[in-house]
């Protein structure tokens, strides 16, 4: 940073880094050109540094943010499971297809069996018409012999 105040002109500087879950270092300084200032009795130091330790004491909580290496990882997982997705619906989509074809031969088949079924009834009644028609001629026919026969 900078700063202008009564004809001085001042820098400054400062970091911080968090070492672990429970450490963190910090540093900074400034330095104002033109040299050291009088203020009331004393000097003021045109230079200064200053170092810091932060120590946390009691229970850790884990941190709300993730590293930058973190986040790329969960990144290309996430962009994998959405490629996996993908491919997994275009499947669905295919399957869908494929049932929807499926459904329209089954229910063309079953149109096909109908018809069959009702041939065969239609057969199977001739049948027992005829049946019934030769049993009832040769019943008349017996009738007829008979009566020939009586005469």
């Amino acid at each position: 940073g900078s700063g202008a105040y009564s004809s001085r002109f001042a820098i400054g500087f400062g970091c911080a880094s968090k070492v672990n879950d429970r450490v963190d270092l910090n540093a900074g300084g400034s330095f104002v050109f033109g040299g050291a200032k009088s203020y009331g009795g004393g000097t003021l130091d045109n230079a200064v540094v200053k170092a810091g330790v932060v120590f946390k004491l009691g229970k850790s909580t884990k941190p709300t943010l993730i590293s930058m290496n973190d986040k790329k990882a969960m990144q290309a997982k996430i962009t994998e499971l959405s490629s996996n997705n993908n491919e997994l619906q275009d499947k669905v989509d295919e399957l869908d297809a494929r049932n929807k074809v499926l459904k329209n031969l089954v229910a063309m088949q079953n149109e096909r069996l109908e018809k069959i079924e009702q041939i065969a009834l239609a057969n199977q009644k001739n049948q027992n018409n005829a049946f019934s028609f030769f049993n009832i001629s040769s019943l008349f026919s017996k009738m007829k012999a008979s009566l020939i026969a009586t005469k």
